[in-house]
């Protein structure tokens, strides 16, 4: 009798099937921790996100509540209850935590927030009896600027006669309400220098040309010589030091009405100067640029009242800002000096490279004119092209922006 032998071929598929079973078991564990792992970045992003908002909004709040934590810890709560439902609808957060750290004279630094979600498993809870995995985050934000020092150079040319003197009122006084938080603090400055054919320095002025007495009118124009573009302090004992008169008279020469305000938080008194502006005369703008320097430079600490003293230029967290503003091209100047725009420029070199920022405006102006504002300006997005008057306006809006604002810094 014989005996037929076969090969196996059934029970191999068997095997076959047996092997991919067992197979499947760690590529369903790599999907499922796959998916649930992509499930925890994202949701960490979106959890990075409301609490960075939180912690801006506790900023901003604190500034209105005046370090009132209950009314922070609520403002902080409602910001991060409105972000975090951008992330997955079955993550569970806890209500955030909030601190707030102080400096030494009680002003804020910082604002920290943390929160803790929980993200549940898809597939690898099913597999591996996770049922959630958690998600930390923290953030920390505090002031943009503490210390803030502005000189604000406006043109009063008389081809900002009407509606373009308007706007620029209207953005001069909206930077001052943005920035001026508090009048009764020193911490936030701003002064004013509007500029035609001179400026008129008043009694400041006077003492600058090395003169004495009060004088309400005194029309200044560029300095001279050596300490032309340098902020070197009006010194009557070295005359290089002294400013130039515009004119013997000393006033037919300065804008009808505007006239150098020191650096001051009285929010009421700088709106009411520039609502009382008027337009009078030609463009000398680079004259405007070196007293706005002048109201910032730390080197002129025994010139200016003691209220408005600049501070030195090696103060921690102070910044000193120069808004400059024209509608045309610079052109008057005093006999054998340079070109007025070539004075700009100059001046506006040696002011950037002392740490000064320069935000420069130029309101349809001429092409020359932009291009000057340009190079004046501390870099291109501190340039302001106004093609209009609403656009003049907005660009103060925008400036102010700048120094109203909150960073993270975690």
């Amino acid at each position: 009798m014989s005996v037929e032998v076969r090969p196996f071929t059934g029970e191999s598929r068997g095997n076959v099937a047996v092997s991919m079973a067992l197979a499947t078991v760690p590529i369903l564990l790599a999907v499922g921790f796959a998916v649930d792992t992509k499930r925890q970045i994202d949701t960490k992003a979106f959890v990075q996100q409301a609490v960075d908002a939180a912690a801006i909004a506790g900023v901003r709040s604190w500034r209105e509540a005046s370090g009132d934590m209950a009314i922070v810890n609520e403002a902080v709560e409602a910001a991060f209850e409105a972000n975090i439902r951008t992330t997955y609808s079955d993550v569970i957060c806890e209500d955030p935590t909030t601190f707030d750290t102080r400096n030494a004279d009680g002003s804020l630094s910082r604002i920290e927030v943390s929160a803790r979600c929980k993200v549940p498993t898809m597939l690898a809870g099913a597999l591996n009896d996770i049922e959630s995995m958690e998600v930390n985050v923290a953030a920390a934000a505090e002031p943009m600027v503490r210390r803030l020092e502005i000189a604000m150079v406006l043109d009063l040319s008389n081809s900002m006669e009407s509606e373009p003197l308007e706007a620029l009122k209207a953005g001069a006084n909206l930077l001052i309400d943005k920035v001026i938080e508090d009048p009764d603090s020193s911490d936030v400055r701003v002064g004013l220098v509007p500029y035609g054919t001179g400026v008129d320095a008043g009694t400041f002025g006077r003492a600058a040309v090395g003169q004495r007495g009060e004088q309400s009118r005194f029309c200044v124009a560029e300095r001279t010589g050596p300490e032309a573009f340098t902020d070197a302090e009006p010194d009557p004992a070295d005359p290089a030091t002294l400013i130039s008169p515009a004119h013997a008279n000393h006033t037919d020469l300065c804008p009808s009405a505007g006239r150098v305000v020191p650096l001051t938080s009285d929010r009421d008194a700088l709106k009411t100067e520039i609502d009382a502006l008027e337009v009078d005369g030609v463009t000398a703008g680079q004259v405007g640029i070196a007293w706005g320097w002048y109201l910032l430079s730390g080197r002129w600490e025994s010139f200016w009242p003691e209220e408005s003293i600049p501070r030195p230029y090696s103060t921690r967290n102070n910044l000193k800002v120069l808004v400059i503003m024209t509608d045309g091209v610079f052109n008057h100047q005093l006999n054998a000096q340079p070109e007025a725009p070539d004075q700009a420029q100059a001046l506006c070199r040696e002011i950037k490279d002392r740490g000064v920022l320069v935000f420069a405006i130029a309101f349809d102006a001429a092409p020359n004119a932009e291009a000057l504002m340009r190079e004046c300006a501390s870099g291109g997005s501190f340039y302001f092209d106004a093609a209009n008057t609403d656009e003049l306006t907005a660009a103060y809006a925008q400036i102010a922006s700048r120094f109203n604002g909150v960073k993270i810094a975690r």
